[in-house]
């Protein structure tokens, strides 16, 4: 029999789900705590997908902050959920571990430049939670909205 642990490493202090639906009533953080911790360059790439949007992307942790930035001052807030980063199992196993954050989720439009000087509106699709670590916890995905 395997036993599973479900473990909260965000901020919010509600409880990961026991079943598939994963929606939470949000916004689940206010906006200056988010401001405060992407003013501040607090944020990583919290989950494999989000690593390789960043790579694929071209993002790094500054620019994630500004995107974040700009998703909380004139973007549009799409939903809350639950996301789960990873299942561990033990050797044995015996054990299997879920580890959880609840995460806001946000389209913004920006504006990028090209490598040939040219200005482009982008759309991009964004999700991230804060975590207990005082760091925003960049989630999922995060990526141009229409890929």
């Amino acid at each position: 029999m395997i036993n599973s642990h479900k473990i909260n490493v965000s901020t919010y202090q509600g409880t990961p789900p026991a079943s598939k639906d994963r929606t939470l009533s949000g916004p689940i953080y206010t906006n200056d705590e988010i401001l405060e911790l992407a003013k501040s360059g607090k944020a990583e790439f919290w989950q494999k997908k989000s690593r390789e949007d960043a790579q694929d992307y071209k993002l790094d942790v500054a620019k994630l902050c500004a995107l974040i930035t700009s998703a909380i001052n004139s973007g549009l807030y799409h939903q809350s959920e639950w996301c789960m980063q990873s299942k561990e199992k033990t050797a044995k196993k015996t054990s299997n571990k879920e580890i959880w954050i609840a995460a806001d989720s946000y389209t913004v439009k920006v504006t990028e430049i090209d490598g040939n000087g040219k200005a482009f509106e982008v759309e991009w699709f964004l999700k991230f939670g804060k975590g207990k670590g005082g760091s925003l916890l960049s989630v999922s995905n995060h990526h141009p909205k229409d890929k």
